[in-house]
């Protein structure tokens, strides 16, 4: 079971095309949240915000549905147009009456406020990459590293790079 998660989470990296290439350029000098200035703990939490934006959008578009272009208008307010583009074909569909439907499946990690403690983060320019701790995730013992990498644009931050992997751990 873990590693048909595994494969699935690898899958969908894959299909966003989110390599690891512009987490890694900044992978030496991250920063905990716990020493973010005021106005970098507001990016951090705004990213937060377009999860819980993301995660209420595929709740309501089950309840009341709407068409692809303008979930893909909404979900860009929050993602880049390529990862908002991706999130709607691989996790929803259209029904007859031309409104989406989510699928039930597994989705992308969800970073809240409560991941906050296990961040870390490093900025350059108008660019921030989060890069946050998850333990025991599939099995006892095990560790993952989410990078969330984030630009500036219209006034706040876009999510434009997910990149998920497994760090070695002794067990």
């Amino acid at each position: 079971m873990r590693y048909l998660i595994i494969g699935l989470i690898a899958t969908l990296l894959c299909l966003f095309n989110l390599g690891a290439a512009e987490a890694s350029i900044l992978s030496e000098n991250y920063t905990p949240a716990s020493q973010a200035s005021p106005e970098e703990n507001l990016i951090i939490r705004n990213i937060a915000e377009s999860f819980d934006t993301y995660t209420h959008f595929f709740i309501d578009l089950n309840i009341c549905g709407a068409n692809f272009e303008d979930s893909l208008a909404f979900l860009t307010r929050s993602f880049n147009e390529e990862i908002a583009f991706n999130l709607l074909d691989y996790y929803a569909y259209s029904n007859n009456d031309g409104k989406l439907v989510a699928k039930a499946q597994e989705s992308i990690p969800i970073f809240t406020i409560n991941d906050i403690p296990r961040t870390r983060f490093c900025t350059e320019g108008e660019r921030i990459t989060l890069k946050v701790d998850y333990y025991d995730c599939y099995e006892i013992g095990d560790h993952y590293l989410y990078y969330i990498t984030a630009h500036a644009a219209y006034g706040k931050y876009i999510i434009n790079d997910l990149y998920w992997e497994e760090v070695d751990t002794v067990k």
